[in-house]
């Protein structure tokens, strides 16, 4: 597959900028509408630059280093003939999942046939934005307090191509759907991958969504998705991150809740150079919940980041944060949980929990919870801790006749389970939960497609069917 290439090198936004000015229509879509968008975006990230440990938000995450490296964009649609099942197998054991795949940015159809039902959309953003104008114009590139993100703007400036899901009114869409979101280059790739999905009235949605790595090339992934939760609807979104060593990622999720609505969730980090991961939520319709949940298992040198904002804009809405992390080696990590709630949104119920344990003496974990509060009438509150395990535990165990190794790990799953308990659907549980299992004991690591594709099942160990006991 040929591609268009700008190198990058030293100075990436120079280079975007250059790239920008050369070949900017290689970024527009020909959509007036969607290329004032870009242009304006553009304009923003150049005022901003990109962020540095000099920025609040910023502070404990570093970028220069991902920033140095040379990376290409690549502007070539996949082949129409291009099957990515060919490149890429992923299977969730026990749920025949129709899977739906972005190519390094790009939505590819190729092998998802599946019979939707009357009214529901799921195309590319380009397909979208011919087809379906009136949704684009009322739901695409619509976050809120975005003027002050240079990778939102950046992304909006830069994308290319997503995907899009329409579900409309009173749709119980099933079965869960499955986005393998794929980086495939022979060198260091800068993607910036979009998705929109938009529920209406009394709908539901869940969906699984894998980002991958194929090779170990350095790569920066920049991942905005847009989601608008209809009146009592619900979207249930787990999300898998195992991406290699070399990667840098910053995905964004933005959602907008109606009234009555429910948001829930997951994420679940098993590997990975660099990651950022920031949720905002915004409350916008009375009795809206959302619940936002986090696991993360780091060793070696990996950074991981985790922002979560939640606005409470309305009365009567709860929302619940629970993440939890274990970082080992030199691994480093950062939680900030952010509540905010209106003056007139009383009866507001907010829960932030963050959890951590240091394996080693250079792991290190910052955590900040916020609350910023406008009325007497809610309930919120939030807990944050960072230490070792248990060593009266450990002790306990250690009396049992179970090995020092053993004693680790189990106390280790008894400390993410509570993260992993909140999956709803069974076979997926089991999943995850098996993949947690692996991480702990240092066995799960990329392999050449994924790890989920975990056919090949490793000897049961002595551990694993105690742990599958319990």
């Amino acid at each position: 597959m040929n591609a268009t290439i700008i190198n990058t090198e030293y100075d990436l936004k120079n280079r975007i900028e250059q790239g920008w000015e050369q070949n900017s229509e290689l970024f527009l879509t020909g959509s007036t509408h969607i290329d004032d968008m870009k242009r304006e975006a553009m304009e923003v990230f150049q005022n901003l630059g990109f962020p540095t440990k000099k920025w609040e938000k910023w502070r404990e995450t570093d970028l220069s280093i991902s920033l140095s490296k040379k990376y290409k964009f690549s502007h070539q649609e996949p082949d129409k003939n291009f099957d990515p099942n060919e490149v890429f197998t992923c299977d969730v054991h026990g749920l025949d999942l129709p899977k739906l795949f972005k190519f390094n940015g790009y939505f590819v159809s190729n092998g998802f046939d599946m019979q939707l039902p009357k009214g529901v959309i799921i195309c590319s953003l380009k397909q979208a934005f011919e087809n379906h104008p009136q949704l684009i114009a009322d739901n695409f590139n619509k976050a809120e307090n975005v003027s002050d993100s240079p990778f939102y703007n950046l992304n909006t400036a830069l994308f290319q191509d997503g995907l899009f899901i329409y579900i409309p009114d009173n749709i119980d869409f099933k079965p869960t759907l499955q986005l393998i979101d794929l980086v495939i280059g022979n060198e260091g790739m800068m993607i910036n991958s979009r998705n929109l999905i938009v529920l209406g009235k009394n709908s539901s949605l869940s969906m699984i969504y894998c980002e991958e790595s194929v090779n170990m090339l350095p790569g920066f992934i920049n991942s905005v998705s847009e989601i608008v939760v209809g009146e009592n609807s619900t979207v249930d979104l787990c999300r898998i991150l195992n991406k290699d060593d070399e990667t840098t990622v910053v995905s964004s999720i933005y959602v907008n809740q109606n009234r009555d609505s429910n948001f829930t969730t997951s994420s679940f980090c098993f590997n990975g150079g660099t990651i950022r991961s920031e949720v905002y939520t915004d409350l916008n319709g009375e009795n809206a919940n959302t619940d936002i949940s986090g696991l993360y298992i780091m060793g070696k040198s990996h950074h991981i980041d985790n922002q979560v904002v939640v606005n409470h804009n309305k009365p009567h809405c709860t929302s619940s944060q629970l993440y939890k992390g274990v970082l080992d080696d030199q691994a480093s990590g950062v939680f900030n949980g952010y509540i905010y709630v209106k003056k007139n949104a009383y009866q507001t119920n907010g829960m932030q929990t963050n959890r951590n344990i240091l394996l080693s003496e250079k792991a290190k974990m910052h955590t900040r919870p916020f609350l910023e509060i406008y009325n007497d009438d809610v309930k919120c509150s939030h807990g944050a801790t960072v230490g070792q395990l248990d060593p009266m535990a450990m002790f306990y165990l250690r009396t049992r006749g179970i090995s020092p190794e053993n004693a680790n790990i189990l106390l280790l799953y008894a400390f993410v389970v509570e993260v992993v308990n909140k999956i709803a659907e069974p076979m997926l549980f089991a999943q995850i939960d098996d993949m947690v299992k692996k991480r702990l004991r240092g066995e799960l690591a990329m392999c050449n497609q994924c790890v989920l594709n975990c056919r090949k099942h490793e000897n049961e160990s002595k551990l694993l069917q105690f742990l599958s006991q319990m």
